[in-house]
């Protein structure tokens, strides 16, 4: 059984959670589906409504995500989310997404719809997303790769 936790990115855990991939590649500030976590810890660095977090299973990372509120659209967005390859497709997304959406609801004032984009080619993480309660809305992001955009309504 999965024991999902979200823990602060600290001195203790930083070089450990930049050592993730989502691929088992060589590393890169971005990966196919999402930025690396050293530039999502950058990022959250100069943009600090960004919250960022390391994902373990009890006392094992696996993971990274990185939410708050988007200014620009004035939003709350699950921004990124990465389970490390050597996690994948063992129902580690779904259970992190959910254990995302609480610690979301339960520590940001107001929150009370999620919102997140996705590569529309990306059908594993829509699968997790959809299974966690996200619905499609109809809206598109432009940039270098158009993005879905995604809805958690509490």
């Amino acid at each position: 059984m999965k024991k999902i936790i979200l823990r602060d990115v600290t001195m203790e855990n930083l070089l450990d959670v930049i050592r993730l991939k989502s691929e088992d590649k060589e590393f890169t500030l971005f990966e196919k589906w999402v930025a690396s976590n050293v530039f999502s810890l950058a990022q959250a660095k100069v943009q600090p409504d960004w919250v960022t977090k390391a994902i373990y299973d009890g006392t094992q990372l696996i993971g990274f995500t990185m939410f708050g509120l988007e200014n620009e659209r004035n939003r709350f967005e699950l921004c990124r989310i990465m389970i490390d390859y050597k996690y994948q497709g063992k129902g580690y997304g779904t259970a992190a997404v959910k254990e995302i959406i609480s610690e979301m609801i339960h520590t940001l004032p107001y929150c009370d719809e999620i919102y997140l984009s996705v590569i529309p080619t990306n059908q594993a993480a829509i699968h997790v997303y959809t299974k966690a309660g996200f619905t499609k809305t109809g809206e598109i992001i432009k940039g270098f790769v158009d993005e879905d955009v995604y809805c958690f309504k509490v």
